[in-house]
């Protein structure tokens, strides 16, 4: 892995847009952006290391599995830390 800046790449994979946080939009949304992933992982070159946001789960699914197939490290960051209740979970047990 090289630590030059310069070679850093910000990949960005098209889904829908959705307005609420719950619904069938989001769904929708999540789904097409988890074929549209796939699709680019087909031809997309090796990356050094990845990082990626969590959810949507389905996409991040196809891509850690795309990752380790290929033996490249990647990084999650989970952004959904709130439980049904609306209340903050423990994050050491996320």
């Amino acid at each position: 892995m090289n630590g030059d800046p310069d070679r850093l790449q910000l990949k960005l994979v098209y889904a829908p847009a959705y307005t609420s946080h719950s619904g069938l939009k989001r769904i929708y949304s999540h789904y097409i952006l988890a074929l549209n992933l796939k699709r680019y992982l087909k031809k997309a070159p090796l990356p050094d290391i990845v990082i990626t946001a969590y959810p949507p789960t389905t996409a991040n699914y196809f891509l850690a599995k795309w990752l380790k197939q290929n033996s490249v490290p990647y990084i999650v960051d989970v952004q959904d830390v709130v439980s049904l209740h609306g209340e903050v979970t423990d994050r050491g047990n996320v």
